[in-house]
């Protein structure tokens, strides 16, 4: 039985990853690994046991056939150590980490010929309002929001690792999930966001299945520019006004959604874990733990409006509804936490 360490366990994707290993194969044993001044919680699904990482530890690979970080941190702490991160059949490689920086993906997209939105360092190129702004460098949750008018944006404008651009105003964000080697495509899988929290930009809350060509070819040419080797997800927003999508980011980590790719594409797990499965498809989910976030009264009117989708992480209690609506104005006041 092969023994793998999966960091930051708590987070959704670590969850899913945890969840679809022990449903569909009895040859892992499978451990959360927390961080120190995390605690861990008295009772977890889909793990076999939890534990403590210190902070000065090198997790000697002996002590593990797998070890796989899941979000932003962990990913870029493991690979600025490693270099390279195996998992299966797919090598993640240190080049990879280009796209942490996102100002200067957003010009090597500019570059191919893939539309971005309008960049401003400066408050006088700003003619038109909202602007969005995220941070500069990915290090995992952050603030990122909307700026309605030049008063809200001249009190923040120029703070250290922000940057702003232009808000592409369009409902919904597609996220074109995929495994790739030495900037080829392995496989992918559309999603579209029609509900993210934070509703500026953030992990999907109400999703379904998507498919249009031309996602898939502006996201295999920026896997071919960027040389990328790994798995990840590459977002777009559709803008009216050019008639196009608009590229906004390359999430090379395991994503929050990843669950509605592992139930509609079977390739994700058979490269990374060596797992054949077969379930029935399922084209529409809500995220009923990251809908609770947004209180109450959003949280039954969304349920009603999307009464037919599939609800995952349902919520048992009245304690896990208030600690869920608890989180959601943590997030407000923190930023995203994932």
């Amino acid at each position: 039985m092969k023994k793998i360490l999966i960091l930051q366990p708590d987070l959704d994707q670590s969850v899913s990853i945890a969840k679809y290993i022990k449903k569909h194969s009895d040859r892992y044993y499978v451990v959360g690994g927390y961080e120190e001044g995390v605690p861990i919680p008295g009772r977890f699904s889909y793990f076999d046991e939890m534990i403590v990482v210190p902070s000065d530890s090198d997790l000697i690979p002996e002590n593990y056939d797998l070890i796989i970080p899941t979000g932003a941190k962990s990913t870029f702490q493991e690979i600025t150590q490693k270099g390279t991160i195996n998992i299966g059949n797919i090598k993640y490689d240190k080049a990879n980490l280009i796209v942490f920086d996102k100002v200067k993906t957003l010009e090597i997209v500019r570059e191919i010929g893939i539309p971005i939105p309008d960049m401003y360092s400066d408050l006088d190129e700003v003619l038109e309002y909202p602007v969005f702004y995220k941070q500069d460098f990915e290090r995992g949750g952050g603030a990122r929001g909307i700026l309605k008018d030049k008063s809200e944006l001249r009190g923040v404008f120029n703070e250290k690792g922000q940057i702003y651009q232009e808000y592409i105003n369009s409902p919904s964000t597609y996220g074109v999930a995929f495994l790739a080697h030495e900037g080829h495509m392995i496989t992918s899988f559309i999603q579209k966001e029609l509900l993210s929290y934070p509703r500026a930009g953030g992990s999907g809350v109400v999703l379904t299945i998507f498919d249009d060509p031309g996602l898939i070819e502006y996201t295999k040419r920026i896997i071919q520019r960027l040389n990328l080797s790994g798995w990840g997800l590459v977002e777009f927003k559709y803008c009216p006004k050019r008639d196009d999508y608009v590229f906004m980011e390359v999430n090379a980590k395991f994503w929050a959604s990843i669950e509605l790719a592992f139930m509609n594409n079977s390739v994700f797990l058979k490269e990374l874990f060596d797992i054949d499965y077969t379930e029935p498809k399922t084209s529409n989910i809500i995220f009923m733990n990251r809908l609770v976030e947004y209180g109450i009264l959003e949280y039954i009117q969304t349920c009603v409006e999307y009464k037919d989708f599939y609800k995952l992480n349902s919520l048992k209690s009245v304690t896990e509804l208030t600690l869920g609506c608890l989180r959601g104005v943590r997030r407000n006041i923190m930023g995203d936490l994932d």
